[in-house]
């Protein structure tokens, strides 16, 4: 009687490499998708700039139509010599004025312009010769004019009048400065120590308006209902009052402020480039600007969301597959081209808003038979709003955004540390025990 076979006993396969370390195959690949989707990033930030310069050609062409930025340096009293020119400035120098501001459109873009009635006041004294610095009989009084510049006069539309010694004088094109020729100049007599002088000057301009302090006192004030002003220049205004619904700003500036005298010979002083002052009417929010910044946090953004999956992996014991990690890449970085998209057409509130309801609802939507609870998937939906919310908070913290993205990475390392602190790593890699086959 033969003796039963036996046999041979089946040893298990090795388990390899990647599966024997499976969990940092995971967090590799992971690592790998977050950098591929750094390209489709690069290639929207050429978008934003071109998108960007058509932006700003259209509303070059809108101000270069409107008006340009308004600069208004004088008045200027100007003394011919026999041989070259003498200037004088005045002695008190008030300007007032209402900006009536409105917005302009091309297409899909608009460019902040604005209407203003600027009036201008206040005295000369005839300058002495000692003052001027020359015989007294080579001054040619008769021929002396006064000059202001101005940077854009085709708002001006009717006939420019200075009351000159309480006489009206219509006053000329052409301001006969050399480095400021636009503007406009008349002749003038000079018969009386203390000449007071006026003169309204309605203007069309865009983006700003600036003032040269070339009074020995300079009194500006200036009122408008545009809600976002920006002051620059030299001089701050002494008071300002900024409002929902517009500002008022003064101005109080002594002529000790500046590094040019009153008087002098020939062209006036380069100084008066670094003493201008006014206030810039500015658009509410760049959009261009803000989508190129939340372009440059896309990448974290990205992170965050990926780790907050495989947290759910980690904890909640789901498995999610490399390939929908990439679908909701992807639809991270749609996100960014919809906002751009958007944020041309309405205001940047409105435009974030839309395109971060739609891209959580898509992801959250892709993401439910994966998740397959309505507690992961509210869970899920609560830490994407949270990770746009703090997207939102990071773009309006410019001059803090560093030191928000710091602490937007500090408080994910602790949640992740906290949900993670009592997970077994060597047991997430531990083989699954084979399933005996039935005989």
């Amino acid at each position: 009687m033969s003796e039963p076979s036996i046999a041979p006993e089946v040893q298990p396969a090795p388990r390899s490499r990647l599966l024997r370390h499976r969990t940092l195959a995971k967090l590799g690949a992971i690592l790998v998708l977050a950098l591929a989707l750094l390209i489709p990033l690069g290639l929207l930030s050429p978008v934003v700039d071109d998108r960007a310069a058509l932006h700003d050609r259209a509303v070059a062409e809108i101000e270069s139509d409107w008006g340009r930025a308004q600069t208004i340096i004088g008045p200027v009293l100007v003394v011919p010599l026999q041989k070259g020119t003498v200037y004088a400035f005045p002695d008190e120098l008030k300007a007032s004025g209402v900006l009536a501001p409105e917005q302009r459109s091309r297409g899909i873009y608009a460019a902040v312009v604005y209407s203003a009635k600027l009036e201008l006041a206040g005295t000369f004294h005839k300058p002495t010769p000692a003052e001027i610095g020359v015989p007294a009989e080579q001054v040619l009084w008769d021929q002396a004019y006064l000059a202001v510049a101005v940077s854009d006069l085709r708002g001006t539309g009717t006939t420019v009048m200075l009351e000159w010694n309480k006489q009206p004088r219509p006053m000329l094109p052409g301001s006969q400065l050399q480095r400021w020729p636009s503007g406009l100049h008349v002749p003038v007599a000079i018969a009386a120590d203390s000449i007071p002088f006026a003169l309204s000057l309605p203007v069309h301009g865009s983006k700003s308006v600036q003032f040269a302090p070339l009074g020995i006192h300079n009194e500006i004030h200036i009122d408008s209902t545009w809600p976002n002003p920006s002051f620059t220049g030299a001089f701050l205004p002494g008071t300002r009052t900024v409002r929902a619904d517009g500002f008022t700003a003064a101005w109080s500036v002594s002529y000790y402020g500046r590094d040019f005298g009153q008087v002098g010979q020939g062209e006036l002083p380069a100084g008066i480039d670094s003493s201008l002052f006014g206030v810039d009417l500015l658009a509410s929010v760049d959009s261009y600007r803000c989508v190129d910044r939340a372009v440059r946090y896309g990448v974290l953004f990205i992170v965050l969301a990926f780790m907050s999956f495989f947290l759910f992996e980690v904890v909640a014991k789901v498995r999610i597959h490399p390939f929908q990690y990439a679908m909701v890449g992807l639809a991270l970085g749609v996100f960014f081209l919809i906002l751009l998209a958007l944020s041309e057409l309405v205001p940047f509130v409105a435009a974030y808003a839309t395109a971060a309801a739609g891209t959580i609802g898509l992801v959250v939507t892709y993401m439910v038979p994966v998740l397959r609870t309505g507690r992961r998937t509210g869970i899920a939906a609560a830490l994407f709003a949270a990770s746009f919310a703090i997207l939102w908070v990071v773009l309006q913290a410019e001059d803090y955004a560093l030191l928000a993205g710091a602490l937007v990475v500090f408080a994910a390392l602790a949640v992740a540390v906290r949900l993670t602190r009592k997970v077994d790593w060597y047991a997430e890699d531990a083989p699954v025990a084979p399933v005996a086959s039935a005989r």
